[in-house]
């Protein structure tokens, strides 16, 4: 039963892909913008490197023959110092083109704020995926410890993860968010805004082994937030920003791709879920 559920899942995600391959070119190109990592276009978290941090992901994407770029933001930078670098790159490497932003995570935040506050024109849409929009427990939680310097504040460093070197921390809890990020950070109405929310559950298919202490530290917190069901690292309804194209059974790593130490591939959900983007793209003629 098994090899029969594998054998399903292989030609059923090859048919999602081949939906892209016969599909008309989007409008304007679209640009991948990470999230927090220690490796820029990699996913690299203390000693783990998982390789590229979009993985396969482009690729799946240029098979509808649309332009796909990424970009290398800074691993330790403010959420205003990576959105001029994401400025920068875009009047440097994609002068003269409007763009569609996909940006995972952290990145969400990077792309509202280029076009809100740094007000970069070449933006005609932003699609976020995971992001925190309204913070996560999680990052409560560590900038206490960095302000505590606890024993896990230590665990973390000698892991090779400085909590104090991550300065978009405190930019990620749910007071900053709610008080000072929003606030500043309103939507644009000549910009289209998506998102994807999805969820996964600890000790399944859609949680990977290496989200599962903080899986649970989001769930063992106080508040709204912590009772919600969340990717691993974001609760559930900080992830919803404009126009929530779908929810899906997906945690924070194969959202982007990653299926890091899981018994079972979730390559299909993953294909899905930038089917999806890609179809609305186009629908909105994007």
């Amino acid at each position: 039963m098994k090899w029969i559920f594998l054998f399903c899942l292989f030609f059923s995600s090859l048919a999602i892909a081949d939906e892209l391959s016969l599909a008309q070119p989007l409008k304007n190109p679209i640009l991948l913008v990470h999230g927090a990592t220690m490796g820029g276009g990699r996913l690299i978290v203390g000693p783990f490197d998982l390789g590229e941090y979009f993985l396969h992901v482009p690729e799946l994407l240029r098979s509808s023959k649309t332009e796909v770029s990424t970009v290398d933001l800074p691993s330790d930078a403010t959420i205003e110092e990576c959105a001029m670098v994401l400025k920068s790159f875009l009047e440097k490497n994609m002068a003269g083109k409007k763009v569609n932003i996909i940006a995972h995570s952290l990145g969400g935040l990077d792309a509202r704020y280029l076009v809100s506050v740094l007000h970069s024109n070449q933006v005609v849409s932003i699609t976020t995926i995971g992001s925190p929009h309204r913070g996560t427990p999680l990052a409560d939680w560590g900038f206490k410890q960095v302000n505590e310097r606890g024993s896990w504040y230590y665990t973390f460093r000698i892991l090779g993860y400085d909590l104090v070197g991550r300065r978009f921390l405190k930019e990620l809890t749910t007071e900053f968010m709610a008080k000072q990020f929003n606030p500043r950070v309103p939507d644009r109405s000549d910009i289209k805004y998506f998102s994807v929310v999805t969820t996964g559950e600890m000790f399944t298919r859609t949680m990977s082994p290496l989200l599962y202490p903080t899986y649970y530290w989001i769930r063992s917190m106080q508040g709204q937030m912590a009772e919600e069901p969340n990717d691993g690292i974001v609760p559930l309804s900080s992830q919803s920003w404009g126009k929530e194209i779908a929810r899906l059974n997906l945690d924070h790593l194969s959202q982007m791709g990653h299926d890091s130490f899981r018994f079972f591939s979730l390559e299909q959900e993953s294909i899905k879920l930038y089917s999806l983007i890609y179809k609305e793209l186009q629908s909105s003629g994007l």
